[in-house]
């Protein structure tokens, strides 16, 4: 997320409620101090289902009046496991010798 920056939301089509609402915390002149992380581990992780589509919002309130051709982007990072482990296995290859 870039500054003036408000919040990055994370929805997955099939629930009501955001997976997560990230928000953004600025400084006075709105240049972006931190974002919040959200783990799932906790609670068994968060399941999506094969056709499921994520859509992440990125808000903005840019103050300048002005065109910010490379100052609007927001992204989510999540880390993904299989519930069967197995389906990863054609992405494991031997470790090769140095």
């Amino acid at each position: 997320m870039h500054d003036f920056g408000l919040q990055l939301t994370l929805e997955d089509s099939r629930a009501k409620d955001p997976v997560a609402t990230l928000t953004a915390k600025t400084d006075a002149q709105g240049h972006l101090l931190s974002i919040p992380v959200v783990t799932f581990f906790q609670n068994g992780g968060y399941h999506f289902s094969a056709g499921d589509t994520l859509t992440v919002t990125s808000t903005y309130n840019n103050p300048t009046g002005k065109l910010l051709p490379s100052g609007a982007m927001g992204i989510v990072v999540g880390y993904f496991a299989p519930q069967d482990s197995s389906a990863l296995n054609s992405l494991r290859h031997p470790a090769q010798p140095h």
